[in-house]
């Protein structure tokens, strides 16, 4: 069984309370976690980024036919 990992950036406007306001932004799939940590540092130097938006890495694990 072959399988291949993924990575996506998932986050948006926490301005209220805990929770993500509005639709939540999904970038990706990126082949390696360092290409997606590129895309989350970006997003986090944009003007008013860091102060209500927050964004995470999540992996996806597939498996991939012979």
């Amino acid at each position: 069984m072959l399988t291949k990992e993924r990575f996506w950036v998932v986050g948006g406007d926490f301005s209220c309370e805990d929770h993500v306001r509005g639709v939540p932004k999904v970038l990706g799939p990126f082949a390696t976690r360092d290409e997606a940590k590129a895309v989350r540092k970006r997003l986090a130097a944009e003007p008013g980024g860091p102060a209500v938006e927050g964004y995470r890495i999540t992996g996806e694990k597939i498996v991939l036919p012979h």
